[in-house]
C-alpha cells in the first residue's frame, strides 16, 4: 500500500512544470521516519537526512517517503518528515500521542523551518511540496462516538488553519492524501458488523470534508497548488481488479 503512495506523489512531481527540490510531509506512521529535526538535515548523499534509510518507519523497511525521494526519484529530492507515529490533527479534539499535527506544523517545522527575515528559510516556495496524510487515528479514535460530524467539523477547521499556518511561512505548494480504505484491514474485519459500518461511514465523511477542504482553501487563496491524491479510491479499484 505505502509504495502505491510514492508512485502517486512521484506522478506529481514528474509533471514538467512541478520542479519540487523540497519535500516537507506531516501525518501518523503511514508516514513518518522518525526524522529528528535536530540530527543531520537531508543532502545530497541523504535526502531523507536522519535515520539510515528504511530505519525508523513503522514496516523497519521504506515507506513512501523513502520511495518517493530516494528510490522513485531520478533528481535530488529533500524530503523533511515531521509525521509521528499516532498522530491525529489535534489532540484537543481527539486525543492520542502527545505529537498531534498541530505540533508537527506550530513548533517542529514552524519553530526549525518557518524563518523570519533575518533568517532566510532554506527552502523557496516555487520548488518545495506539502504533503499532508493524516486522519486514519482520528476516524479510529472517534468513530464509536454519538458526535462524529460535529467532531469532524472542528477537526477540518483546525486542519484548515494549519495550512494557513503554512501558507503564512511561504507555503504555496500543498499535496493532500486521504484515508484509505482501513475498514477492510483485519484490524476492522474482525470487528461485528455495527463497528465496520461506522468505521467505514467515518472514513468517507472524512474524505469528503478534505475534498471539500481542497475546494474552500483554493477558492480563497486561487493562486496556491492544492491538489488531493484519491488514495482511497486507487487502492479500492486496484484490489478490485486483482
Amino acid at each position: 500500500m505505502r509504495p502505491s503512495v510514492g508512485l502517486a506523489v512521484q506522478a506529481v512531481l514528474a509533471q514538467p512544470h512541478v520542479g519540487i527540490k523540497n519535500l516537507f510531509v506531516f501525518g501518523d506512521s503511514y508516514t513518518s521516519t522518525g526524522f529528528n529535526t535536530s540530527g543531520p538535515q537531508p543532502s545530497l548523499s541523504d535526502p531523507l537526512g536522519n535515520p539510515v534509510l528504511g530505519q525508523g518507519t513503522s514496516t523497519n523497511g521504506l515507506n513512501w517517503v523513502g520511495y518517493t525521494a530516494a528510490v522513485y526519484n531520478t533528481s535530488l529530492l529533500l524530503a523533511y518528515d515531521l509525521a509521528v507515529y499516532g498522530a491525529t490533527i489535534d489532540n484537543n479534539i481527539v486525543s492520542a500521542v502527545p505529537h498531534d499535527l498541530v505540533y508537527q506544523v506550530e513548533t517542529e517545522f514552524g519553530e526549525r523551518y518557518c524563518k523570519d527575515d533575518e533568517n532566510p528559510q532554506e527552502w523557496n516556495s516555487e520548488d518545495t511540496l506539502f504533503a499532508i496524510w493524516i486522519g486514519i487515528n482520528d476516524i479510529a479514535f472517534s468513530y464509536e462516538r454519538d458526535d462524529t460530524d460535529e467532531v469532524l467539523t472542528y477537526l477540518f477547521q483546525r486542519h484548515l488553519q494549519l495550512a494557513e499556518t503554512m501558507y503564512n511561512c511561504g507555503a504555496r505548494r500543498f499535496l493532500l492524501i486521504n484515508v484509505p480504505p482501513v475498514s477492510r484491514t483485519p484490524t476492522y474485519l474482525k470487528k461485528d458488523e455495527w463497528h465496520r459500518n461506522a468505521h467505514q461511514v467515518m472514513v468517507e465523511k472524512f474524505n469528503n470534508r478534505l475534498a471539500l477542504e481542497k475546494r474552500k482553501f483554493q477558492k480563497r487563496f486561487p493562486h496556491v497548488s492544492y491538489g488531493l491524491t484519491e488514495f482511497n479510491s486507487r487502492i479500492t479499484r486496484e484490489t478490485a481488479e486483482d
